[in-house]
């Protein structure tokens, strides 16, 4: 994944790495302490371009999501303190994965800018990598935000699952699965 996203920004563009594991796999790799909930520089390319790297852990992307969809912030907090959001994220199934891949896929269409009306502003990233679960998990995990729009037929749950959906199912998103050589990589 790391290399991936320094060869697209070798052309110069901007292409944000993330990390959903938990592991703190990236940051090691370009000499960084671990990462935080937050997008930061990590490498530049000759060519200009720079690779950003962040560490998504679903507590996190719950209270972003309670914060930015319901202004529950404090409420959040709360249910952190209680022990409650591990709780949340465990006990519906996909509900972890789809917080995850949220993240990545606000990342991937957030424009620069302030917005306006036929927006045509550029895109934050020109590419987002995500380095997502082991092979034994990858498909369920992208595929969680399907199983959580049949769950929920309608509300901000439901919008937000057919976002994800929507970005992971579009003929400009690509996959790459990449494998150590071992004896059951797949």
């Amino acid at each position: 994944a790391a290399s991936l996203a320094l060869a697209l920004a070798a052309e110069g563009g901007r292409v944000l790495l993330v990390e959903v594991e938990g592991g703190q796999g990236i940051a090691p790799l370009f000499g960084r302490a671990p990462l935080p909930y937050e997008e930061l520089v990590v490498a530049a390319t000759p060519g200009g371009g720079k690779v950003y790297a962040l560490a998504v852990d679903a507590e996190a992307a719950l209270l972003e999501y309670l914060e930015l969809f319901y202004g529950l912030r404090r409420a959040g907090e709360a249910l952190r303190r209680f022990g409650a959001v591990d709780f949340a994220t465990a006990i519906a199934p996909g509900v972890r994965d789809v917080l995850l891949t949220g993240k990545a896929t606000e990342a991937v269409r957030r424009r620069s800018g302030p917005s306006r009306r036929g927006d045509r502003r550029p895109f934050v990233y020109d590419a987002v990598v995500l380095d997502a679960p082991p092979t034994g998990r990858v498909a369920p995990f992208l595929n969680a935000a399907a199983e959580i729009a049949g769950l929920a037929r309608v509300g901000p749950v439901r919008d937000h699952a057919d976002r994800v959906m929507e970005v992971i199912r579009s003929p400009e998103t690509v996959v790459h699965f990449v494998t150590l050589l071992e004896e059951m990589p797949v």
